[in-house]
């Protein structure tokens, strides 16, 4: 037997919970590539309850001349078991907005708990899910929310009864209109906005009181810039949120 081999026996030994941990750590074009040479890698691939598709992910499937959305959707056409964690980072070139609208309704209804959206100039104002006569997309286990250069948060009704943590990151276009309309702020305990998103926070006119006082325990300010929109905005928020024990700005 050779060296190789051995290893090969070693490895294939492992636990199902171990091997599929070490499937996790690896980037997921990795990790594909012995799901291909053995039906028990396969197995253990199809159920990984975190999904992330990175820029190290985009850059492979360039190198190849594959289509990122061919490969996420046959992924996603594959897994057998709940989708906890999924992370998508793209840009408008590599994926159409169509392409994301379907992919995060695919993870809605696999048990979703972490959502992560990167998506360069990009906005939200098409993932609008219409089934018959509602017009919400339906998370009802989604613990945490990530949004990255996403504009029109305000645009979508997530129906998130268990959202408790939610971070907006470099969003050029939220306001405070985001906080009376979209029901999801109505329920976040933790929030993390960074410079840029509360810069542009306050390039509106900021009320001294929202519609609804705010759940929040917790809010973070990263990245602060100290300014008089940003300061007001931080006092607003701060107003509206009579249950917030814990600040933290960097």
């Amino acid at each position: 037997m050779s060296r190789c081999e051995a290893v090969a026996t070693t490895i294939g030994g492992l636990s199902n919970d171990i091997l599929g941990r070490l499937l996790e750590k690896m980037p997921i074009q990795d990790a594909a590539k012995p799901s291909i040479l053995s039906k028990k890698w396969i197995q253990i691939w199809s159920t990984l309850p975190y999904l992330v598709f990175d820029h190290l992910f985009f850059q492979y499937v360039s190198d190849i001349g594959a289509s990122a959305a061919g490969i996420i959707h046959k992924i996603l056409m594959q897994h057998t078991g709940n989708i906890l964690g999924f992370h998508l980072i793209s840009s408008t070139c590599e994926l159409a907005q169509s392409d994301v609208d379907q992919f995060i309704i695919f993870v809605s209804q696999h048990g979703i708990q972490k959502l992560t959206h990167e998506n360069y100039f990009d906005t939200f104002e098409a993932l609008k899910v219409h089934r018959e006569s509602e017009d919400t997309l339906n998370l009802p286990v989604l613990e945490i929310l990530e949004l990255r250069f996403c504009a029109d948060v305000d645009s979508v009704n997530l129906v998130s009864p268990n959202l408790d943590s939610m971070s907006i990151l470099s969003s050029y276009t939220i306001t405070f209109r985001c906080f009376n309309v979209n029901p999801i702020f109505a329920v976040i305990k933790h929030l993390c906005l960074n410079g840029t998103s509360l810069e542009k926070l306050g390039s509106v006119r900021v009320p001294d009181r929202l519609r609804r006082l705010l759940k929040l325990q917790s809010l973070q300010l990263c990245d602060f810039k100290i300014s008089v929109e940003s300061i007001r905005c931080a006092f607003c928020l701060l107003r509206n949120s009579p249950n917030l024990y814990k600040m933290e700005i960097d």
